[in-house]
Order: C-alpha cells, then sequence, then structure tokens
C-alpha cells in the first residue's frame, strides 16, 4: 500500500511540476512572440522596399488578432495586412490622420492560426516519437477551405502548406516548410498539365551574444507545367533544383554575411515549337555588409550547356561585382544621404564551338535611394541605349568592352536557323563582317554627329565606349567625343540576323 502510496505521489508531483513548466513555457513564449512580431513586421517592410520602389507606398502591419493561452498549448491567429500610406511617413499620417483623413487603406488582409506546444516536452513532439526538451514546437496548416475543390483533389486533399517550427532551450530554431506531391491532368487529351514534387524548405537559425546564423536547404525535384490552347503553348520542366544558403549576422558590428548557392540539373522551355534546355545551372551569390551601407555583393551564374531544338549553342558565364557606399553629408538629414553604387559585370560570356562572344561593363552613378528594381532598369538603360542617359546623371561613370568573333556569330546564326536538324547550313555572307553592321564609320545628318556603336577589327566586331559625366571625358572606340556637341551613338549591329530567313 505505501508502495502504490509514494508511486502516486511521484507521478502526481511529476504531474504538477510538468504543468507548472508547461505553463511557463507558455508564457515565456507568449512575451517572447509579442515583443518579436514589431521587429518581423519592420524587417519584412525594410525587405520590400529595398526590392523595389514599387512597395514605398506599401506598409505590412502584423498583429496578433487573438491570444488563447491554454496549460499545453497555445492557439494564436496573426493579422497580416497590406495598407496603402501614399509614401507619408508614420508621424505624417497620424498629424493628418487628426484631422480627418483616412490614409491608410488596407488592400489586402490575411488572417490565419498558429498552434503553440509548450515545453519543455511538447505534447506534439513526444506523439512524434521526439523526446528531446525544447521550449515550444509551433505548427500551422494553410486552411483546406481556401483550396477550391479541384486544387483540393491535385494535392490529395492534403494541406497545401505546412509548418512547423522547433525552438530548443537555447532559443535556436529550426523551421521546416513542406508542400504535398501535385499531379495534375486536364480533360483526356492532357492539354493541361501540371506537376511537382512533395518539397521541403529547412530553415536554420543559431544564436549567442555575438552573432546569428541561418542556414537554408531546399530540394525540388520536378516542376512541370505544360499549356496548350489554339493560340500558344506553354512548357516549363525543372529537374532538380538544389538551394542552400546562409547568413551571418554580426550582432556587435551590426554587419551581415550572405551566401547563396542555386544549382539546377534542367531548366526545359518550349520556344515556337522547339525546346531550350538549359542543363547545368549555377548561381553562387555572396553579400558582405547590411542593405546598402558599405555593401559588397558578387553573384556567379553560369549555364554548362545551351540546347535549341538539336543544337547546342554553347556554354554561358557571366560574373557581377557590386559594391555600395553610403555617403552622408552630415550639415543635412540623414535622408539625404547618398549612395555610391559600383556595378562591375566583369564577363559575360557565351563560348562556342567557332570561338567566345563577350562582354564587359563598369558603370559608377549615386542614388538617393537605390533598390534592387531600381538598380536593374538602371544597368539596363545604360547597355541598351547609353546616350540616353548621360545628360540625366551628373554623377554617371560607365566603361564598356564588347567583342564578337564573327565566325562565332554565323556558327550562332546558323545554329539557331536550323535547330530541327542536326546539321548546319551557314550563309557564307555571314562570314563578312560587314553583313552584320549597318554603317561603320562616323557620319553626319541634320547637324547630329553619328557615332556607330560597333566597328571591325580585323575578324571581330568590337565596341569600347567610356564616359564620365563628373570629369567631362567622352570616347567612343577610342574617338574622343565633346559632351556638349549634338551627337547621338547609333546601335549599328543587326540583331536580326539571327533570327531573319536567309
Amino acid at each position: 500500500m505505501k508502495k502504490k502510496l509514494i508511486t502516486l505521489g511521484i507521478l502526481a508531483t511529476l504531474g504538477i511540476a510538468y504543468t507548472g513548466s508547461s505553463w511557463y513555457f507558455g508564457n515565456k513564449i507568449r512575451s517572447e512572440f509579442t515583443q518579436k512580431l514589431p521587429q518581423i513586421e519592420r524587417e519584412f517592410n525594410s525587405f520590400l522596399k529595398d526590392t523595389s520602389s514599387s512597395f514605398d507606398d506599401i506598409e505590412v502591419k502584423l498583429s496578433i488578432a487573438e491570444y488563447e493561452q491554454n496549460i499545453f498549448s497555445s492557439n494564436i491567429k496573426l493579422k497580416l495586412s497590406f495598407n496603402q500610406t501614399y509614401g507619408l511617413e508614420l508621424h505624417q499620417r497620424a498629424e493628418l490622420t487628426e484631422l480627418g483623413y483616412d490614409f491608410e487603406t488596407e488592400l489586402m488582409n490575411f488572417n490565419d492560426a498558429l498552434t503553440i506546444f509548450h515545453g519543455p516536452l511538447p505534447i506534439y513532439s513526444f506523439l512524434n516519437g521526439d523526446v528531446i526538451p525544447k521550449q515550444a514546437v509551433i505548427t500551422y496548416q494553410l486552411k483546406k477551405n481556401v483550396l477550391n475543390k479541384e486544387l483540393q483533389n491535385m494535392v490529395g486533399n492534403k494541406p497545401l502548406l505546412t509548418m512547423e517550427t522547433k525552438i530548443d532551450l537555447s532559443g535556436n530554431t529550426t523551421t521546416i516548410l513542406t508542400t504535398p506531391a501535385i499531379d495534375y491532368k486536364s480533360d483526356g487529351m492532357e492539354r493541361n498539365t501540371f506537376i511537382s514534387s512533395a518539397n521541403k524548405l529547412t530553415i536554420n537559425q543559431t544564436t549567442d551574444m555575438n552573432k546569428s546564423v541561418k542556414h537554408i536547404n531546399l530540394n525540388i525535384e520536378k516542376f512541370q507545367l505544360f499549356t496548350a490552347s489554339h493560340f500558344f503553348n506553354l512548357k516549363l520542366n525543372i529537374d532538380d533544383l538544389y538551394l542552400t544558403g546562409s547568413q551571418m549576422v554580426d550582432l556587435v558590428k551590426q554587419n551581415i554575411n550572405t551566401n547563396l548557392d542555386l544549382q539546377l540539373n534542367n531548366l526545359s522551355l518550349l520556344v515556337g515549337e522547339e525546346n531550350l534546355d538549359l542543363n547545368n545551372i549555377s548561381l553562387k551569390t555572396n553579400a558582405n555588409g547590411k542593405n546598402c551601407m558599405n555593401s559588397i555583393k558578387n553573384i556567379q551564374f553560369d549555364i554548362d550547356q545551351i540546347i535549341y531544338g538539336k543544337q547546342n549553342l554553347g556554354q554561358f558565364n557571366s560574373e557581377v561585382n557590386f559594391t555600395c557606399n553610403v555617403n552622408i553629408n552630415h550639415a543635412q538629414e540623414i535622408n539625404h544621404q547618398t549612395n555610391k553604387i559600383e556595378v562591375d559585370i566583369a564577363n559575360i560570356s557565351l563560348d562556342t564551338t567557332n570561338g567566345k562572344l563577350s562582354a564587359a561593363y563598369k558603370i559608377k552613378w549615386s542614388d538617393h535611394k537605390p533598390s534592387f528594381t531600381t538598380m536593374l532598369k538602371k544597368i539596363l538603360d545604360i547597355i541598351d541605349a547609353p546616350q540616353s542617359v548621360i545628360s540625366a546623371d551628373p554623377n554617371l561613370e560607365y566603361e564598356s568592352h564588347i567583342q564578337f568573333p564573327v565566325k562565332a556569330l554565323a556558327m550562332l546564326s546558323a545554329k539557331i536557323h536550323n535547330n530541327k536538324y542536326e546539321t548546319v547550313l551557314i550563309d557564307r555572307a555571314l562570314y563578312n563582317p560587314q553583313t552584320w553592321l549597318d554603317e561603320t564609320k562616323i557620319s553626319e545628318a541634320d547637324r547630329w554627329i553619328h557615332y556607330p556603336l560597333f566597328l571591325i577589327n580585323n575578324d571581330t566586331i568590337e565596341s569600347n565606349i567610356l564616359f564620365s559625366t563628373i570629369d567631362k571625358q567622352f570616347y567612343i572606340n577610342s574617338n574622343s567625343v565633346d559632351p556638349s556637341s549634338r551627337y547621338k551613338i547609333s546601335n549599328n549591329f543587326r540583331h536580326n540576323r539571327f533570327f531573319d530567313s536567309y
């Protein structure tokens, strides 16, 4: 009898201890969750604005709609809303709101529930055979009622997205996002197809007194999309995509180092009636800095083999180095800071059986509020039409070097035209550099001086441009140009030679 009483006493003590510790971890997680929500909101808004200026008038708000805390678990309803702010700061909107103006139009909101299982032995983990002590496990499933019946059948009546986050006793987290396999074919003729493997994204985060480290892993074995109609056919196929990455944040120096490595075995697209296969794609990036504050970035993008129909077009390689330094005039507000941006496109090349087509660019300019999209647009505008931006930017420096061997151009053009066949027929005229250029000499018309963008150097078509609006220097293919004169850079390269029949 005594033994039974002792056993019951021990079990009761353990039960009380477990209940008390679960309640303790429930309070701890609730406090930390509430404190970190504004930080997550700020980081998300900062990310959107750094990505594109289109988000300047959009503000994301993240709030807790409901928090029901029980002994062993808690149920939370989060509200994610997108508000239009018209580019006004928070204090400006507050002042105008007091005057009766409504400057926060809600564009969209998302309201869904999370479940938090409290430590030290979360019931969710215990039922799944995991008995390692931890603070909590957070789970989420995308509601099935947001999916239509056809989409539910596509995923086998499973949640379209599930999330599981484990928080260990040191505060380190492991988050796993999973999606189910999808197999959809419409009609008996299989005119529309959507196939995807079951995919998993894992994010591990560790934090100590000085640094925070994140690691991500993603693998997509197969993704296939095919749509056919009377007007067009669309085909996209991805095989074996592997993505790994890491981010280390120095909490003392406020410095961020990010690495990303993407490997893709095959990306297949339907171009016209033929497949365009990009084999063994590699993307590697490294970034060091905080946003645009004294940051250095490196991007390497390579495609081992480009197959168009039955023709191997060659191997593509590229490397881009990006530097951004903030230059603040301390006599002014920090909002008037100028970011000095430098992009060094060290190499863009296509290595063919008859030679290498290559280009290199260096571009420097200043921007008060740079974002990824504005910087990309700036680079493409300068490369496509340098004359259009010279007069518009007083702090622009530009240098470009392009080399197109004529034999490589001729073979590439012939392979594109003969993509349905294994043999290649080449128009001998394409071996003549003059065939590729509209004009090769400086000309004058309507009081404008026209400088050709490309010239002929032996059997190679070249272009070399250097200008600086700061130093008032301008050279087009070694010809000095007066920036104050009326001039135009004529793009005399005949791009249509790759596509017109001959």
